[in-house]
């Protein structure tokens, strides 16, 4: 079964893999792909200068309540 499985997905790749070097496919999966792995990088960055932000507020309303 799992070799089964195993072929039937090789034959998918190559069948795909032909369809695009023949022009058939215009590689938009690909491009999607390509999008999404983008954009999922670009929200950690603004997530992790979001999360900096928030520690640095704290910290200067920590400062703020001792006095320094």
């Amino acid at each position: 079964m799992e070799k089964e499985e195993d072929e039937a997905m090789k034959e998918e790749r190559e069948r795909k893999r032909e369809e695009f070097e023949a022009g058939v496919c215009r590689g938009c999966c690909y491009e999607q792909a390509k999008v999404e792995r983008k954009e999922d990088e670009v929200k950690r960055k603004e997530d992790e200068v979001e999360r900096e932000r928030r520690m640095r507020q704290v910290e200067r309303r920590v400062r703020s309540e001792k006095g320094v």
